[in-house]
């Protein structure tokens, strides 16, 4: 079975990206390797888990967030996270991308933005594993 939602509100690229540099925190994640052990960066209750030999190389990604985002702004029903990532350098490349979860909200859905487009889709298994890196994507209850 499933649970219908609410269909998320559709935003163009410059609208979504103008309010959201106005609000987000930024850091960074060196990702170490080739490492034979997983990765964790947590910013507030963002986490990113790493799998052991993702990449052959270090490679830092810029991650950029707000937790808890104005819903007047954005306009996602029961959204607790919205976040932003991207190699810092063009050489940077993953062989495997992280699992991503909220904690403390295990039921929390990650909805990835598909750009060119304005709408926001999301796995009906809930897999919470990135697809790229240099997407926008909301965790929603």
């Amino acid at each position: 079975g499933h649970v219908l939602r609410e269909k998320l509100p559709n935003y163009t690229i410059r609208n979504l990206d103008g309010k959201f540099r106005t609000k987000c925190q930024s850091s960074s994640m060196e990702i170490r390797g080739p490492l034979n052990e997983n990765q964790i960066f947590t910013f507030g209750n963002l986490s990113f888990t790493f799998p052991n030999n993702c990449t052959n190389k270090n490679v830092l990604i810029d991650v950029d967030y707000i937790i808890s985002p104005d819903l007047d702004v954005f306009n996602l029903p029961e959204c607790i996270c919205v976040f932003k990532t991207k190699y810092h350098n063009r050489g940077g490349k993953l062989d495997d991308m992280p699992i991503v979860s909220f904690v403390g909200e295990p039921n929390a859905r990650l909805y990835n933005w598909v750009q060119p487009s304005s709408y926001w889709y999301s796995y009906r298994t809930r897999q919470t594993h990135l697809v790229t890196i240099g997407e926008t994507h909301a965790f929603v209850r």
